[in-house]
């Protein structure tokens, strides 16, 4: 039984099938080894061609790898380095992924809160929400996870290893607790999610992609800076030792002028590369490149979400903004309805306007009330 109450509490059990979760944790043992061994791999390599470049000696002398040049070598050094620093935390990744699809959830909800545990051999985790704290609560299109959106944009993850079917059961129980009703009024008070809100002096609104994400990119662009900064650097000190005439000299040039540009890229995209200013009737987008920022303004009729059907059967929701200067896509979603209708929701209402639905995709309040009724 993965549903039962006790008392005032609900309480839920959820896990993959048995057949699913070994045949998932047998690839979580074989990607686990997979990973560390090539890290080690690129980890050795690293170590030889580093060692053999910081000696005051000829490469001709030391030959690592059968490489004999700088021109080659630090080149190499270069890609073997950035492979290893991108592989690891990917890697990473992709085994945490792992490790949470065959960990057990642990739920228990009543009329004030939820709280969330899962386990995976001694690994624990608990999480604990009111909700009171929550903006919304919602199923992604194929009920594969039950999320919940706060008023600061943050989303949390309330459950994910059940079926589709557990999921919405879920999601009924839940919703008739916390009273956030099926609506989307409520929405347009609510940040879209993963983005931040500052206001204008006119009294118009700001809206970009949350900071720690643009923090995220904007290193993931100074430490490829800092990557190329030192292979130019190293070039020039190889010279003192290697023969490599003007070429050298010319990719350390290269190498500098790339290192620049990556990091004046990375200092533009944590300002946000790109940012939306919204107005009473009028919509602004601008977009921050290297050396300026270019601005286009749009006067808006209305937006649409509108679910566009590909091949193969499946499909994406596509939030449209209509303008008698031309139409423009703002965002296309192909997993989840939810968070393109509420920042449809939410630029329809600042800019006084409304927000349509293509005939394609039902309504958002009909999609929430078949959803409920599965469930009864």
């Amino acid at each position: 039984m993965w549903l039962w109450k006790e008392g005032e509490d609900w309480h839920v059990r959820l896990q993959r099938p048995g057949g699913v979760r070994w045949g998932l944790t047998l690839l979580l043992l074989l990607w686990s080894v997979g990973w560390l061994a090539t890290t080690g791999l690129g980890l050795s390599g690293l170590f030889l061609l580093g060692s053999a470049l910081l000696r005051p000696v000829p490469l001709v002398e030391q030959a690592p790898l059968d490489i004999t040049s700088s021109l080659l070598a630090v080149p190499a050094a270069l890609f073997v380095l950035g492979w290893v620093l991108a592989w690891i935390p990917v890697g990473a990744y992709l085994a945490l992924s792992l490790v949470r699809a065959v960990s057990q959830e642990r739920l228990s909800f009543n009329r004030h809160g939820v709280t969330r545990r899962f386990s995976w051999g001694p690994w624990r985790r608990r999480l604990q929400l009111r909700y009171s704290d929550m903006g919304d609560l919602y199923l992604s299109s194929n009920a594969a996870t039950l999320t919940a959106l706060l008023p600061t944009g943050a989303s949390v993850t309330v459950a994910t290893c059940g079926t589709p079917e557990q999921h919405r059961e879920l999601w009924a129980r839940m919703h008739a607790f916390c009273e956030l009703g099926t609506g989307t009024a409520r929405l347009a008070r609510l940040v879209p999610q993963d983005r931040e809100v500052e206001p204008l002096p006119d009294g118009g609104e700001v809206l970009r992609k949350v900071r720690w994400e643009r923090a995220v990119w904007a290193c993931v662009w100074w430490v490829a800076a800092a990557l190329l900064g030192a292979g130019a650097l190293l070039l020039v000190w190889r010279q003192r030792f290697d023969e490599g005439g003007f070429a050298p000299a010319f990719l350390a040039v290269v190498l500098g002028a790339l290192a620049w540009l990556m990091g004046l890229r990375g200092w533009r995209t944590l300002q946000a590369r790109e940012e939306w200013e919204i107005r009473r009737g009028g919509f602004v987008r601008a977009f921050r490149g290297l050396f300026g920022t270019q601005r286009l303004r749009h006067r808006v009729t209305e937006f649409e979400v509108q679910w566009r059907p590909d091949e193969e059967g499946s499909g994406s929701f596509v939030l449209w903004l209509r303008s008698p200067d031309g139409d423009v896509v703002l965002k296309e979603d192909t997993a989840d309805r939810r968070p393109i209708e509420h920042l449809g929701v939410w630029l329809a209402h600042r800019a006084c306007t409304t927000l349509r639905w293509n005939a394609t995709a039902p309504a958002p309040q009909e999609r929430l009330r078949d959803d409920a009724a599965v469930n009864e």
